[in-house]
């Protein structure tokens, strides 16, 4: 038995921030410079830089 599928085509829109070109998001420049931070080998950094991605992470979820 021969089953015959019409042709789809898959088109992908983006609309709201994906379509945005313009400055990084601020929860995003928070992960980053978190992520800096708990790498860098100095007192301290290890516990604030978990804090700092953890805040960045908070202000994606309420979309900043």
């Amino acid at each position: 038995m021969i089953v015959s599928v019409p042709e789809r085509r898959f088109v992908r829109r983006y609309t709201g921030r994906d379509a945005e070109m313009g400055p990084m998001r601020t929860s995003t420049l928070l992960i980053l410079v978190g992520a800096l931070l708990f790498v860098l080998p100095l007192p301290g950094t290890f516990v604030l830089g978990a804090l700092v991605v953890l805040a960045g992470l908070v202000a994606r979820l309420f979309g900043l």
